[in-house]
């Protein structure tokens, strides 16, 4: 398992890819995000270079179709999507990532399910003829889920079902919040077989409150607060084998912090707290 930089999760708006290097250099991240779009403006010849050059491992890139509307991606859309894909896949990205939504005001839970498998499963095939791998977070917090009319997919055990039906390539994105506001299932995890963790998200959860109390856009960096179980997160994610990124999301505001290099720095320093708690 390696620290990856996702710039965008710490309040990190680079510039230029040069930008983005020098924070996850400056924060000692082993891998960076990147989106294909950064890929086709400055070319593969030269991303590849410029990663190899600061020791940084391509590390994954976000699902960028807009899927969740109800009109339909265009084949356009479509398109320029498989042309990302092949970008990426030619930088040496193997992983991509996406968030389900747990609930809907539109859509009961078998009708949304549908609805989901419908709009990803043509993804799903570009990124496997591309040799990327697909990763669905599902998303935890009661909170949310009670927010609106029909609950849908939230745990791993749903999400099992929803990946099965999308591709048999089709994995997860783990969350270490949202695997924490599910009740921290530490056989659920364990279950999951290597070939179907696809991407990991490390982040800590908010003190005073229960999973199920916890909100969605209020975390805390990894192992800031003790509250989900480094150990067992960790721990169990080793013992099947997970070898991929770690990657900080905790969506705060760190915009009192004077540069990107010492946002870059904080994150990558609980990343490493994380890291030493759960094996040291």
């Amino acid at each position: 398992m390696y620290l990856a930089l996702s710039p965008g999760a710490v309040g990190i708006h680079p510039a230029t890819l040069e930008d983005a290097i020098s924070a996850a250099v400056a924060g000692g991240f082993g891998g960076l995000e990147l989106s294909p779009q950064t890929i086709k403006e400055r070319g593969v010849d030269v991303v590849k270079g410029l990663l190899a050059e600061a020791n940084l491992a391509p590390a994954g890139f976000g699902l960028s179709v807009d899927f969740r509307q109800e009109v339909a991606p265009t084949d356009a859309q479509i398109q320029e999507f498989a042309e990302g894909v092949e970008l990426a896949a030619a930088v040496g990205f193997t992983r991509c990532m996406t968030w389900i939504m747990p609930c809907s005001n539109e859509r009961p839970f078998e009708a949304n399910f549908e609805f989901h498998v419908e709009r990803l499963q043509p993804l799903a095939k570009i990124l496997q003829d591309n040799g990327v791998g697909f990763g669905l977070e599902f998303v935890g917090p009661k909170t949310l889920r009670d927010s609106q009319t029909y609950p849908f997919v939230y745990d791993i055990p749903g999400m099992t079902k929803l990946a099965e039906a999308v591709g048999p390539e089709v994995g997860f994105l783990v969350d270490s919040f949202h695997w924490y506001c599910t009740g921290s299932n530490v056989e659920d995890l364990a279950a999951v077989p290597l070939s179907k963790v696809v991407y990991v998200h490390i982040n800590d959860a908010q003190p005073g409150k229960t999973p199920e109390e916890q909100v969605d856009n209020q975390r805390a960096l990894p192992a800031e607060t003790g509250v989900i179980d480094a150990k067992a997160f960790l721990g169990t994610l080793k013992s099947i084998g997970y070898d991929g990124p770690l990657v900080a999301e905790p969506f705060l505001d760190l915009s009192n912090l004077a540069s990107d290099a010492e946002r870059a720095v904080l994150t990558g320093n609980a990343g490493r707290k994380m890291l030493s708690v759960a094996f040291d």
